[in-house]
């Protein structure tokens, strides 16, 4: 069914989206839950994943509204609650593989300002953007945003080098990355999809980031603090939104 539904025309799809998410709408009310990108309540969050295929599912996951997940519940949150991004200020900002549950949200609150929004493969994006190669000049944007994406790169250092370049001495940015081991691993000689599934977790993924990423993002030039759940969320708020306390989220300036 999965690999019928991608096969579909993009309108046809996004008409299934909708008819899905009112039918999730109905069978999910309740208040147990909240999602603070669409400030919907729920009776519960839906599963993430598909066994079918052999891939593990995560219970308590997806925003029947909005299809939120965990980590963009997160850094929602942290975004209006440890960062300008909310104020009403006209800034320059850049949105690397845009969530859907985010764009006409961050369109409507930035359109003082510029959203940009970017991606190697994703038409709708505003530009297209190999993020080792940003085709803009330096101190461009006073905000970026890039989460989930440098496990794709093979070159993350230079992807980072490129995000510091770009980024203006008074700005910020906010990188999210999936930490699943102590140390990074990576093996460029590994390019079969399947042995990178074996190896990384994930077909498309070329590394598994340890918690040394802080120094990538150090040796890039940039300051970091490093934020997770429990330091802007209580106990209540972090079982009610469905946040995950592991998930770490790393907020950048320049030195």
């Amino acid at each position: 069914m999965n690999r019928l539904v991608t096969a579909l025309p993009e309108w046809q799809k996004e008409l299934l989206r909708k008819v899905r998410d009112l039918v999730f709408s109905v069978l999910y009310t309740g208040s147990s839950r909240y999602c603070p990108v669409c400030r919907k309540y729920s009776s519960k969050f839906r599963s993430y994943g598909d066994s079918s295929y052999g891939d593990s599912s995560r219970e308590g996951s997806v925003c029947v509204h909005c299809n939120s997940l965990e980590r963009h519940r997160l850094v929602w949150l942290f975004f209006a609650t440890k960062t300008d991004l909310f104020e009403q200020k006209p800034i320059k900002f850049l949105h690397v593989a845009p969530e859907r549950s985010f764009v006409p949200r961050l369109k409507k609150l930035l359109s003082r300002g510029k959203y940009i929004t970017a991606d190697l493969y994703d038409s709708r994006a505003t530009v297209k953007m190999d993020i080792t190669n940003i085709d803009f000049a330096g101190e461009s944007f006073d905000a970026i945003y890039c989460s989930h994406v440098l496990e794709h790169v093979q070159d993350d250092r230079k992807a980072l080098g490129e995000f510091y370049r770009v980024l203006k001495n008074n700005g910020w940015a906010v990188f999210m990355v999936p930490i699943t081991e102590e140390k990074t691993y990576e093996d460029p000689s590994i390019t079969d999809p399947q042995e990178r599934k074996k190896a990384f977790g994930q077909e498309d993924h070329v590394r598994c980031y340890g918690k040394d990423f802080i120094d990538r993002l150090k040796e890039a030039g940039f300051k970091v603090t490093v934020a997770k759940a429990e330091d802007f969320c209580s106990e209540d708020e972090i079982v009610q939104m469905g946040l995950l306390k592991h998930e770490e989220i790393y907020y950048c300036t320049k030195k």
